[in-house]
């Protein structure tokens, strides 16, 4: 099903988990096209074994993650009020939590992605591979840093009160707004 055959019209359902919904967030945010521009503009020349490790591609499935969930936390405020159902924080809001307990729980997944990058480990294949390998995971974990500062640096979440939510990262929600039609 798709996404959005699953979050609007009258085939929506409320029964998909919010990491059902993530699942099916990941072959849309465009975040995969990216690993291959970071090689390249590295100048790196990675072993297409090295590349399809699972290792690697642990990864960069966490770095997809890890965008989508940081940017519907601070996209909700914003989709909230176009009334736009594709974001976690909706669907948790549909599933019956409030408006803080849906962000705890989103909350919670980030958190618990932060800690599986955290273990996670890397294989060693040797000497220059080793060298380029690290110069792509530190480009890779760029992309989540610039997704979520360039998120504080623009107005298209916050407006005028931008500066302010980075500073307290508190923001008004809408309590009776579930993110349905």
């Amino acid at each position: 099903m798709s996404q959005v055959s699953n979050e609007r019209g009258p085939n929506r359902t409320v029964s998909i988990s919010l990491e059902e919904q993530l699942l099916n967030r990941r072959d849309t945010i465009g975040v995969e096209p990216l690993f291959p521009l970071i090689e390249h503009a590295l100048k790196l020349n990675l072993p297409d074994d090295v590349l399809a490790h699972n290792s690697l591609r642990e990864c960069e499935r966490l770095v997809i993650d890890l965008i989508i969930i940081a940017n519907d936390i601070v996209s909700y405020r914003k989709e909230e009020s176009e009334r736009y159902g594709h974001n976690l924080v909706a669907a948790a809001r549909r599933q019956g939590l409030g408006a803080q307990a849906a962000f705890d729980a989103v909350g919670a997944m980030l958190e618990a992605r932060y800690q599986d990058w955290a273990v996670a480990e890397i294989r060693g294949w040797g000497g220059q591979i080793d060298e380029d390998v690290k110069k792509y995971i530190a480009a890779v974990k760029n992309i989540v840093v610039a997704n979520v500062n360039w998120s504080f640096e623009t107005t298209r979440y916050f407006g005028k009160m931008t500066k302010t939510v980075k500073e307290t990262l508190m923001v008004d929600v809408l309590e009776d707004a579930v993110g349905t039609e």
